[in-house]
């Protein structure tokens, strides 16, 4: 289904005959911390949110040292698949998208989680035309970003103010 820079994408079927989209580390990143990290990590943020807008997870797990997670399976294409297509979406229904992907950020956000990596191949249109947003590959605790915005404004400060008045 797709590839990133960590990780590959398949479609499967599970023991229950049900289609799951299932990411896997690429063989040659399967050995790396940050990879696996990445994913566990990925895994966690998704299944500590249920919202419609958003892809569910439904295993996680490994296969010897290497994690998997399977993802409820989305037919149809992403947003970017969609809007560079040969019908792509008129106002209406683009509007409709907007409000499905922000209502599924507040989801994340609502739980501090911060998606970090929103762009039109992680919005996943289904066969109803509702948006789905995806891959949270790069989520992480939006605390952690408050605490180092504050802190590099803290150090900014600092240094500004040690600075002689005419070089500020």
């Amino acid at each position: 289904l797709g590839s990133g820079g960590f990780s590959v994408v398949f479609k499967a079927i599970r023991d229950t005959g049900e289609q799951v989209a299932l990411k896997l580390l690429k063989p040659g990143t399967a050995g790396d911390a940050t990879a696996r990290k990445r994913m566990i990590s990925a895994a966690r943020a998704a299944s500590a949110v249920e919202h419609p807008n958003l892809v569910r997870v439904l295993d996680f797990g490994f296969s010897g040292t290497s994690p998997f997670i399977a993802y409820e399976y989305v037919p149809g294409p992403d947003l970017g698949e969609l809007a560079a297509g040969a019908d792509p979406p008129d106002a209406t229904a683009a509007l409709r998208i907007a409000s499905q992907v922000l209502a599924a950020l507040a989801a994340l956000h609502a739980h501090g989680i911060l998606h970090r990596d929103v762009k039109p191949a992680n919005v996943f249109i289904d066969r109803q035309g509702n948006a789905k947003l995806g891959d949270l590959g790069l989520a992480s605790a939006a605390r952690w970003h408050a605490v180092r915005l504050i802190r590099l404004a803290g150090r900014r400060c600092r240094v500004n103010m040690a600075r002689e008045p005419h070089r500020l």
